[in-house]
This record gives structure tokens, sequence and C-alpha cells, in this order.
């Protein structure tokens, strides 16, 4: 984020706040500075950092810090925005994979329901193929009575 460039150049003589800005640092910040993103005074907050004397420079710095605190604030909203976007994702995939489950466990319902349906039918047609072998038995033996009958009315009319 360009607006930690400020403290770049800050030493270990921070604490007094000798400040060293050296041409880099320098050229980096003003270089941050013309990202229209960045903040409009940040130029107003070198030259008072650079220039002025120990009271600009604190108050300096801590408009920098907070400017610092607003940046990453702003980046955290947006982290925050692409998180509750990603939840909402999330929220809609899980929504879908529920109706899926529910929809598979109605199939499944369907398929246990069709398979006894199926096992009833065969049961059914077994008890049916049954009779019907029975049937044809029972006109097999008629036919054989039938036919001895005939045979024997041949007989007894010769």
């Amino acid at each position: 984020m360009p607006v930690r460039n400020i403290f770049h150049g800050l030493g270990s003589k921070t604490s007094n706040l000798d400040v060293d800005m050296t041409e880099p640092v320098i050229n980096e910040a003003s270089r941050d500075m013309q990202n229209p993103d960045n903040f409009d005074n940040m130029s107003e907050l070198f030259a008072k950092w650079s220039l002025g004397d120990e009271a600009e420079r604190i108050v300096a710095i801590s408009k920098a810090c907070t400017l610092g605190n607003a940046a990453l604030l702003k980046e955290l909203k947006i982290k925050d925005e692409q998180i509750a976007a990603k939840d909402k994702e999330l929220e809609d995939k899980d929504k879908k994979a529920k109706v899926a489950a529910d929809y598979i466990a109605s199939l499944k319902k369907k398929l246990k329901s069709h398979t006894e349906q199926i096992a009833a039918l065969k049961a059914k047609i077994q008890e049916l193929l049954g009779k019907n072998a029975q049937r044809a038995e029972e006109m097999r033996e008629n036919h054989m009575e039938a036919k001895d009958r005939i045979k024997a009315k041949r007989m007894l009319a010769e």
C-alpha cells in the first residue's frame, strides 16, 4: 500500500524524530502522491515533515499515521466486503447442495418405491405363471381324458 512508503526512511533515530528523508524515499513518496487513490494533503504532510520544526514533525507523523490507518481501514473494508461476497457465494452453494441432496433423497425414495413395486410385480408374475402352469396341467389332463374317452367310444363303436 502506498502510504507505507512514508515510513520507509525512518531509521533507528525515530525516537527523537530525526528522520532521514533520502532522495529515493522522497521520490517514492512523490510517485505515490500522484496516485489519485492517495490523499490530497499528503504533499503538505511531507513538506511539514521534512521542513518543519519538531512539533510540526510530530503533527505530520501523527497525521501520516492517521492517513495510514485510514488507508488500512479502507483496505480492511474492501477485504471484509470480499469475505462477505465469498460467504454469500458459499451460502448459495450450500443452498444448491441442500437442494441437490434433497433431490437425490427423493430419487432414492422413488427408486426404493419402484424396486418394491418391481418385486411385487415379479411375485405376481410368478403367481400367475404358477396358476398358468397348473391350468396347463389341468388342460393336458382334460385333453388326455377326452382322448381316452374318444378312443373308448371308437372301440365301442367298432
